[in-house]
């Protein structure tokens, strides 16, 4: 199971192999408080016409972000997939003519801490969502390149010094953005899995728009922070934002 927020997307992949069993569909079951049955809606795969979408990772948004924007063409059933008397719900596919759940999902309240959302590709090939939910911290760093004229002047064979010239001035200034995030208390499963993003050769962060921003992980190592008495986890971790700001002097 996993969590999701408000304008957030959570990453779903399977990897489709050519047989019967292919994903042409996917169920959105969802329910209300107390497990009660609410709804389902089918998302239609709309690469299953085409040869060449199987023995591939099939990969779909179903997180509260993406299925309150898919389009309704690709939905049968009930649409919007999800309303406010939604608690969780479950993607399921078709298995041999059984429904199989893949996982299930609960609807997170939008916390006290801003969310941000780490997209990361892990070893198996596929992009994983992880939610950061706790306080973070950003900081701005700057990196200038000054330079130094001589303070010389020559003037019909007279040197003098000119206090204006020796000043040191600002050729350009590089500003990088890092930020630190951490997780909300997870499983000791979740952090052995979740530490992979350290590795991460692609990163992305989900700012609750229409597109993601590209990351770095600058941490050589991750920080767990354990929960009292309890087999709880959190991991801290940094990450610098890959576009950087730069002026020059004119």
């Amino acid at each position: 199971s996993e969590k999701v927020y408000p304008n957030k997307s959570n990453l779903l992949y399977v990897l489709s192999a050519a047989n019967a069993t292919d994903v042409g569909s996917i169920v959105i079951g969802t329910n209300e408080v107390g497990g009660t049955y609410y709804s389902s809606s089918v998302i239609a795969n709309p690469y299953a016409s085409i040869s060449d979408y199987k023995s591939k990772y099939i990969g779909i948004d179903v997180g509260l972000k993406g299925l309150a924007n898919i389009s309704s063409g690709l939905v049968t059933g009930a649409y919007p997939i999800i309303d406010n008397n939604v608690k969780y719900y479950d993607v399921l596919f078709w298995e041999g003519g059984t429904l199989t759940t893949l996982k299930r999902y609960y609807l997170e309240c939008e916390p006290k801490f801003t969310v941000y959302t780490i997209h990361a590709l892990f070893q198996n090939g596929h992009y994983r969502s992880i939610h950061f939910s706790k306080q973070s911290e950003e900081t701005i760093t700057k990196d200038s390149t000054t330079y130094r004229q001589t303070p010389f002047e020559n003037t019909s064979n007279i040197y003098t010094y000119s206090t204006h010239s020796s000043s040191e001035r600002v050729l350009g200034v590089t500003e990088t953005k890092q930020i630190k995030l951490r997780t909300d208390w997870i499983t000791e499963a979740e952090c052995l899995l979740y530490k992979q993003i350290v590795t991460s050769p692609s990163c992305y962060m989900d700012n609750g728009g229409t597109d993601y921003i590209s990351v770095i992980p600058v941490s050589n190592s991750y920080r767990i922070i354990k929960k009292a008495n309890q087999k709880m986890f959190a991991l801290e971790l940094d990450f610098r934002y890959s576009l950087q700001n730069f002026r020059q002097r004119g």
